[in-house]
């Protein structure tokens, strides 16, 4: 199986995409490293091979120490990439394959399987990351944190969460095998992708929206372009109606600027003519009756 291995990290090539980035949108998550939010995708093709593509125009990545200039590239094995400070290699197999950094939480009666972040909210609100749509379950029941070691399971006041059918009653940290039981869900803890799964990471929504779940193993490509797109026009948006708010707000002080100036000129003219008239009746001669016949 492939692999992207980053210092001690490691993440195994699926079907979909693999997006990195130092935002949360990203489905490998990496701060501090000169990352954009959306920086780069790894994309598994239906025939086998692994293209690697921008996330964001501007998104420096280079493969092998060439900078990337079309849309993507085929990756082989030893392939090194650079995005921002950090360093990438793709690799066939991975030592780390195991690595307490990764982390995944199945749902054994719907068989779904969620990829564990750095936090990870289980509850019934739709922005949950775990989301539980079931009347035992609280809006904010549980909570999986990642502490630089491994994961930890924390659970919240008043909600009860069983792990390995004991109820917890503070932060514990999870091994593989554990079994976390929230609501009438039953999920297994492993550090490593199980075989033959896909991936379903419950998506954050707006509150009108069901939260969608992903038929592969991370964000769909078509996705993660639209994202793009979406915040290109607000940000085009954003400009367009400052620009318009300025343009009307000059656009109205050189009207009243100009109405100002008006109304001088015609108090002007109104002086002067009254200056006038009252001239031309002073200065004008006293008529005389015409002589008689």
């Amino acid at each position: 199986m492939p692999y992207i291995e980053f210092g001690q990290q490691s993440r195994a090539l699926g079907p979909g995409v693999l997006s990195i980035g130092s935002g949360a949108e990203a489905g490998w998550r990496i701060r501090d490293q000169g990352l954009a939010r959306l920086h780069a995708l790894v994309v598994v093709e239906r025939d086998g091979r692994v293209v690697i593509s921008r996330g964001a125009p501007d998104a420096p990545l280079a493969v092998n120490g060439v900078e990337l200039e079309e849309e993507g590239q085929v990756l082989r094995f030893g392939d090194t990439m650079q995005l921002g400070a950090a360093e990438f290699a793709y690799v066939e197999s991975s030592h780390q394959a195991n690595d307490p950094n990764e982390g995944y939480l199945r749902d054994t009666r719907r068989d779904r399987l969620y990829r564990l972040r750095e936090e990870n909210d289980i509850g019934r609100d739709v922005a949950s990351s775990i989301l539980l749509q079931e009347p035992e379950v609280s809006r904010h029941h549980a909570e999986v944190r990642f502490d630089g070691t491994g994961f930890a399971l924390v659970p919240k006041v008043g909600a009860v969460t069983l792990l390995n059918g004991q109820r917890l009653m503070a932060p514990t940290k999870l091994s593989d095998g554990d079994m976390v039981t929230v609501g009438r869900t039953t999920m297994r803890f492993s550090t490593s992708l199980p075989p033959n799964s896909a991936l379903e990471e419950g998506l954050r929504h707006r509150a009108d929206r069901r939260v969608a779940q992903m038929p592969t193993t991370f964000m769909n490509v078509f996705e993660s372009r639209q994202r793009i797109k979406r915040r290109s026009r607000r940000r085009a948006g954003r400009v367009a109606v400052m620009a318009i708010i300025a343009a009307a707000l000059i656009a109205g002080v050189v009207t009243a600027y100009e109405r100002s100036l008006a109304s001088t000129r015609d108090a002007a003219t109104a002086d002067s003519t009254v200056a006038r008239s009252a001239a031309g009746r002073i200065d004008a001669p006293v008529g005389t009756a015409p002589a008689p016949r």
